[in-house]
């Protein structure tokens, strides 16, 4: 009789932690009928005035509703130099790196571009390009590729006289990360 009164006396606490644990699971779904998660994360890192930023952020919301499932974080750090000539971006750039957190896409700084390709840090793009008609070497405007190849590969596309998109060998999704550096490298809107 002892042992069923204990157990008729710890009954209410149960009901008390299955009624909690029922709530708690009802209200982490409720949320669930709206945007729901996407599949990949793309992280985007880069440096620019608000100008610059808008636009590559306007680029990356454009990419993402043409390729459900994705979803593009865009990371921005400042340009300014800091002691040693290195920028406060690349810096928190070399930092990510070396932790295995970089971004899937990067601004470079186009004189460390070399480095960056020869110490293994960036994918190769070369099969990327030569891929389809769509993004094969003659179909991409010559700018992009001028002064990129480096050891033999492409491992990035130029935005301007100082600036080099690039892939992070860390990367877990290639093929997206190079859809979305060639969309935001063409300026596609």
């Amino acid at each position: 009789m002892g042992r069923m009164s204990r157990s008729l006396a710890t009954a209410p606490g149960r009901v008390c932690v299955v009624a909690a644990l029922c709530a708690v699971l009802a209200l982490s779904t409720a949320g669930c009928g709206g945007r729901r998660s996407a599949a990949i994360t793309l992280r985007l890192s880069m440096w620019g005035d608000p100008q610059e930023q808008r636009r590559v952020e306007d680029a990356a919301k454009s990419f993402e509703a043409e390729n459900p499932g994705v979803q593009v974080e865009v990371e921005t750090a400042p340009a300014m130099q800091i002691a040693g000539g290195i920028t406060a971006y690349e810096q928190k750039l070399i930092v990510l790196i070396a932790a295995q957190d970089a971004p899937d896409v990067m601004y470079l700084p186009r004189d460390r571009y070399e480095f960056y390709a020869e110490k293994g840090a960036l994918v190769n793009l070369d099969p990327f390009i030569n891929e389809n008609e769509r993004s094969g070497e003659a179909a991409l405007d010559p700018g992009l590729l001028e002064g990129m190849r480096v050891s033999g590969g492409i491992y990035g596309l130029a935005k301007d006289a100082d600036t080099v998109y690039a892939i992070s060998v860390q990367t877990k999704h290639p093929k997206e990360v190079w859809d979305l550096l060639l969309h935001v490298a063409t300026g596609a809107l």
